[in-house]
């Protein structure tokens, strides 16, 4: 991308693995692994036995996630609109489905779906200026509200639909590459993943709703704080790192201090060596941004 040109599409899963690595410490503080699902793969039956094999495979994988993330194509959303993402979603729900059954009658255990899902619009950066999550994520709510609850059916996930991040991992013109340093809601993923799967335990927990922007969403999660010892008691395995983070992310603080307040944090934690608490204060930083306002939406269904 540096030569100005964008990278093949691919029909192959990849797994990929990512030090969150903070400033002021010589190693990772948090470790995210992307497994990236082929978005043809949603589209289209298994063109063979092998394909069919390496899509079982990989979603045994993606199973495993927290969170899951749908990508929706920016530059098809502003050039088709709605139809676009109406025809996106039935695919991605009759592909679901597809693979449900085949496990069932494979008779092979089937791990649930992610609970939590993030619809992305990708290409954010040719999206209109004016355009921000909220605004988008409203215009598919109410524009393929019958698709977003068939996927939600498919996945097994009541949530599904709610939450949307704009994402470009470049600036382009929509043919080459004009800036590969220049980028949309990349620095969100990891911080906003934690928030969604965070927010689903400030749901069980108690009464009342987490939605709205991002300073309400931690507004309403730092309720959560004096009971995270409790919520270990319940939750699987796989959840309970998410609790220490809880934890580390000092939700009574509030989000209203900005981000040069966690930058703060951030390298007075990193000095003592304190690994998590710095990459807990350095997500908070990200969280605090105006670009995340503008980045991230959580609707209310």
């Amino acid at each position: 991308m540096e030569k100005g040109e964008f990278p093949l599409g691919t029909e192959q899963f990849f797994e990929y693995r990512f030090g969150f690595k903070v400033g002021g410490l010589p190693e990772p503080g948090l470790h995210v692994v992307w497994y990236d699902y082929p978005g043809g793969w949603w589209e289209r039956t298994p063109k063979d036995d092998s394909e069919k094999a390496a899509r079982r495979d990989a979603l045994s994988k993606l199973l495993t996630s927290h969170v899951g993330i749908l990508l929706v194509d920016g530059m098809k959303y502003v050039g088709e609109g709605l139809p676009y993402v109406r025809h996106l979603l039935d695919q991605f729900r009759n592909e679901a489905r597809r693979i449900s059954d085949e496990f069932a009658a494979s008779g092979a255990p089937l791990e649930a779906f992610p609970r939590q899902w993030i619809i992305a619009i990708s290409k954010a950066d040719l999206l209109p200026a004016d355009a921000t999550a909220e605004s988008i994520g409203r215009d598919i709510v109410a524009g393929a509200a019958d698709q977003l609850a068939g996927v939600a059916k498919a996945v097994n996930s009541k949530s599904f639909g709610s939450q949307y991040l704009l994402l470009s991992s470049v600036r382009g013109d929509g043919g080459h590459v004009v800036d590969a340093h220049d980028f949309i809601g990349l620095q969100l993923v990891a911080p906003v993943a934690l928030v969604s799967v965070l927010s689903e335990l400030a749901d069980k927990a108690a009464k009342g709703s987490g939605f709205g922007l991002l300073k309400a969403i931690l507004e309403r999660l730092s309720a959560l704080v004096d009971l995270v010892d409790k919520l270990d008691d319940f939750l699987p395995p796989k959840y309970q790192v998410l609790t220490q983070l809880l934890k580390a992310l000092a939700l009574k603080d509030g989000i209203d201090k900005g981000a040069g307040y966690f930058r703060d944090k951030q390298a007075a934690a990193a000095k003592k060596g304190k690994v998590l608490e710095a990459a807990a204060a350095a997500m908070r930083a990200e969280l605090a941004s105006p670009a995340a306002q503008r980045a991230f939406f959580r609707n209310q269904l």
